[in-house]
């Protein structure tokens, strides 16, 4: 839904018009609907993702360029990359596991790796499987945290 989230500010700054705005929301929610349903919609590549052919060329060029260089999920700054969080909690008998995939600029990625660290070293000890697993997710979520920063060094997703 990143996607949707971007036409609509596209839309909002006034580069894309009402009419080219319901049309590209509607071809994201149907792709949505077939993919709930396993249904291919479009074969994949390994390109770029193209702007639909119905529109401006210059609302075609600000979608591509939304595309390549995304903004934060929290607080829309850029140069923002893509950052792998996990969160372990342990039961008593069992553990429960969260992983996140936002896209995230230096500041807001800084924060959700701490608040995701934080939890987990608070939360992650009361299983003997989770004792265990809980420092490797520590330590995977201290590595994917430097992988984001030298992204973002590196000019972003």
């Amino acid at each position: 839904m990143n996607e949707l989230r971007e036409i609509g500010e596209l839309r909002d700054s006034g580069i894309l018009s009402d009419e080219e705005f319901e049309a590209e929301k509607a071809r994201l929610l149907q792709r949505s609907r077939d993919e709930a349903t396993n249904k291919p919609t479009e074969q994949l590549s390994s390109s770029p993702p193209r702007a639909p052919q119905g529109l401006s060329v210059e609302s075609r060029m600000a979608i591509q360029q939304a595309a390549a260089d995304p903004s934060c999920e929290l607080c829309g700054a850029r140069p923002a990359a893509e950052i792998t969080l996990r969160r372990l909690t342990g039961a008593v008998i069992l553990f429960s596991s969260y992983r996140s995939n936002p896209i995230l600029c230096a500041s807001c990625g800084e924060l959700a790796t701490t608040e995701m660290q934080k939890q987990t070293l608070t939360k992650g000890w009361w299983s003997a499987t989770a004792a265990v697993l809980n420092p490797v997710v520590v330590a995977t979520n201290s590595n994917n945290k430097r992988k984001h920063q030298k992204r973002l060094r590196n000019g972003g997703y």
